[in-house]
C-alpha cells in the first residue's frame, strides 16, 4: 500500500483536458435525468389515472346495485336490508379492489 503514493506522480492528466471533458459529461448527465424523471412522471400519471378509474368503478357499482323484488320481501319490509347488505358487500369488494390498486 506504500508504494502506490509513489506511482500516482506518474500518472497525470493535463487541466485542458478536464475543461475539454466537462461541458459534454455536463450535458450526458443532465439528458440522462431529465429522460429519467419523464419516465418517473409518465408511471405516476398512469398510476393516478388508473386509481381514479377504481374509484369511478367502485361508485358506479355501489349506485347500481339492484334490489331483490320480491312481494313477501315488501310485505315484510326486509327489502331495504337486502338493497343494504348487497351495497356493503359490493363496497368491500370495491374497497379489496382500491387496496390492490391504489400503493402509492
Amino acid at each position: 500500500a506504500r508504494r502506490f503514493p509513489g506511482h500516482i506522480r506518474s500518472v497525470s492528466i493535463a487541466y485542458e483536458v478536464h475543461q475539454l471533458l466537462s461541458v459534454p459529461l455536463t450535458l450526458l448527465v443532465a439528458f440522462r435525468f431529465q429522460g429519467s424523471y419523464d419516465r418517473w412522471w409518465t408511471s405516476r400519471k398512469e398510476i393516478e389515472m388508473v386509481a381514479t378509474n377504481t374509484i369511478d368503478i367502485a361508485m358506479c357499482c355501489a349506485n347500481n346495485v339492484d334490489v331483490v323484488d320480491t312481494k313477501h320481501l315488501e310485505k315484510t319490509g326486509e327489502k331495504r336490508w337486502i338493497r343494504n347488505q348487497a351495497c356493503v358487500d359490493n363496497e368491500l369488494r370495491m374497497l379489496g379492489l382500491l387496496d390492490a390498486l391504489c400503493f402509492f
